[in-house]
């Protein structure tokens, strides 16, 4: 799946250190839809918030950017600058409502 590949992306270029639990199918397990209601992928549960739950993975991207920054990471994928940040998310946005629709033509 793109959008998981983009979290893994993301958490590998911030050196996060993660776990990962395969969810494959459709239905989704239930277990999942406990920490998922939408049943998308991907989900990010931190060990550090009490298994506190993150999905959407434009909104996990955002959140492990933040996450990094507020850990003092030394990598930072996300400027500063507020405009910066905003091109960047509609960049993100152009990419999820185009290239999405073809990319899953060949899936």
């Amino acid at each position: 799946c793109p959008y998981v590949q983009r979290t893994h992306i993301t958490l590998n270029e911030l050196g996060l250190p993660y776990d990962v639990t395969e969810v494959t199918g459709m239905p989704k397990p239930d277990w999942y839809l406990k920490i998922n209601p939408r049943g998308k992928v991907p989900a990010i549960r931190v060990p550090t918030a009490d298994y506190a739950v993150i999905y959407e993975s434009a909104i996990c991207n955002e959140f492990l950017c933040d996450y990094a920054t507020f850990r003092q990471q030394k990598q930072a994928l996300m400027p500063m600058d507020p405009f910066m940040r905003a091109r960047i998310r509609l960049l993100n946005d152009h990419c999820d409502n185009v290239f999405s629709k073809t990319q899953f033509t060949f899936l």
